[in-house]
């Protein structure tokens, strides 16, 4: 049997347009990744389905910051020109007798943005004293794992692209 292994995020740093360090995340959230579904029902078939269409729902996401240049804060004020971020998330690893450090990897995920809404939290002392949460629309979504080095998903709204594990989620006829 496989030893039990344990997987932690400790950190999450923020590169503008993949090369400048800009920031630290709290949190990085993707409200779904949905497809529309169509309901189908015919003569002859006991029930209904719903299929998935080709169509993806829009996808929203929310950053909750930690620290952030000022840059980032007046290019996020625009919210007709897309900001393209990457998150690289650190994996570490543990087992009975600690961090196995050959098994960590990195998720890094890179992404479009059109920012949509910004809230401040109230004036505070701490690690969190940014209080900056900003809400966008995600035109380009692109997941990878350093761990095999395989594309995890990859989504561009306007160049037609929808793959999931390097490969066209839909076939071309």
């Amino acid at each position: 049997m496989k030893e039990v292994r344990i997987g932690q995020t400790t950190n999450a740093d923020v590169y503008l347009e993949g090369n400048r360090l800009v920031g630290r995340i709290k949190e990085f959230k993707l409200d779904k990744l949905a497809y529309e579904r169509v309901e189908h029902m015919a003569l002859g078939m006991v029930g209904k389905a719903k299929l998935p269409a080709r169509a993806l729902e829009a996808i929203d996401a929310t950053i909750s910051w930690s620290w952030l240049e000022t840059e980032i804060l007046r290019r996020a004020a625009n919210p007709t020109k897309a900001l393209v971020l990457q998150f690289e998330k650190f994996v570490d690893v543990f087992d009975a007798d600690g961090l196995i450090v050959a098994e960590g990897y990195r998720i890094i995920t890179s992404v479009s943005l059109l920012f949509a809404e910004e809230k401040m939290d109230a004036f505070k002392n701490g690690n969190d004293a940014i209080g900056v949460e900003h809400d966008c629309s995600v035109t380009r979504l692109v997941v990878k794992s350093t761990e095999d080095d395989m594309f995890l998903r990859e989504i561009d709204i306007f160049q037609n692209i929808n793959r999931a594990e390097g490969k066209d989620v839909w076939p071309r006829y």
